[in-house]
């Protein structure tokens, strides 16, 4: 932003709160939810109108391997991130005529301070739970418990690398989606199989000029 317009948004707040899903109370849903889907909505909702004005304009939500997969102990977290990608990608479809492109990342498990965070929250949703709720999930709380302090070697930095790439790449270019991570592989399986899918329900009718400018 330099005396114009906003040219990028890359929504990155998000929230890695784990366990059970019987464990997940109310506030534990509201934290994820807020943190990792409509906080990110609201953001886009801010920045769209300049943007829809001068008909130029990325919008970079950050997702997750586990927005397109789902693993068990992750049910609230994979929620709000498959959420994310639903409501990013009916997004790139509504922009795409309207000069506004939406390019969903798609990280891996790095180590940054997420998993400390989550951590810290786990702990305090277990503590508000009943007893009898948390000796029923014992074997999944350890689980629970050793995910979030294992040992990740990964460099944080893939993702800021592959956020500047995606910017720096010419309007018209850009994917729906770019995975971040040493071994992509599933997610890329993933996106590739559901994409055939959007391909023949959107092929057709009224938004098959959307769908098609909107790549992957």
């Amino acid at each position: 932003l330099a005396g114009g317009g906003l040219d990028v948004l890359v929504s990155n707040a998000g929230i890695g709160l784990s366990g059970p899903l019987e464990l997940h109370d109310e506030a534990a849903m509201e934290a994820e939810f807020q943190t990792n889907l409509l906080g990110g909505l609201r953001m886009a909702r801010a920045v769209l109108p300049g943007m829809r004005a001068r008909k130029a304009g990325l919008i970079l939500p950050v997702s997750s391997q586990l927005g397109r997969i789902v693993m068990p102990n992750m049910g609230g977290y994979c929620s709000g991130k498959w959420g994310l990608e639903a409501a990013f990608e009916a997004m790139a479809y509504e922009l795409a005529p309207l000069g506004v492109e939406v390019t969903i990342v798609q990280p891996g498990g790095y180590p940054t301070r997420i998993w400390e965070t989550g951590a810290k929250a786990v702990e305090a949703m277990i503590a508000r739970n009943e007893p009898e709720r948390v000796r029923a999930y014992a074997q999944h709380i350890a689980i629970t418990r050793a995910s979030m302090t294992a040992p990740r070697r990964s460099d944080p930095m893939d993702v800021a690398h592959a956020i500047a790439a995606l910017i720096a790449l010419p309007a018209g270019d850009r994917p729906l989606r770019r995975p971040v991570h040493p071994d992509t592989s599933v997610t890329t399986a993933v996106n590739k199989a559901l994409s055939d899918v959007q391909d023949r329900v959107l092929s057709r009718g009224p938004y098959a000029a959307w769908r098609a400018a909107v790549s992957g």
